[in-house]
């Protein structure tokens, strides 16, 4: 199975602005990812000073409550075609059609 994606556990973005070793963990996690070609993902992200920290050492893809709160397929289709007028969008376009 090919490696395309590391995902940071957010354990170490919590920690990332208060504990060296975590914020060097992140960094070389980042530098592995770049040399391998692959996505690095840091999950929990909760405040703009995490997103920062983490901007500042080179990440790209982030996931946390900072952006969005969970919701079901109905509220984010609902929030997708409030926030892109004119935009019509389907399961079968963003996931794959249902078996």
């Amino acid at each position: 199975m090919p490696l395309d994606c590391i995902k940071v556990d957010r354990s170490f973005v919590k920690e990332v602005i208060t504990d060296p070793t975590s914020r060097a963990i992140v960094k070389t996690t980042v530098d592995l990812c770049r040399n391998l070609g692959v996505s690095c993902v840091f999950e929990g992200i909760e405040t703009e000073e995490q997103l920062d920290v983490l901007l500042g050492l080179g990440g790209t893809v982030m996931q946390g409550y900072l952006f969005g709160r969970p919701m079901s397929e109905e509220a984010m289709f609902e929030q997708l075609s409030s926030q892109h007028k004119g935009w019509h969008f389907q399961r079968s376009q963003m996931f794959g059609a249902a078996s």
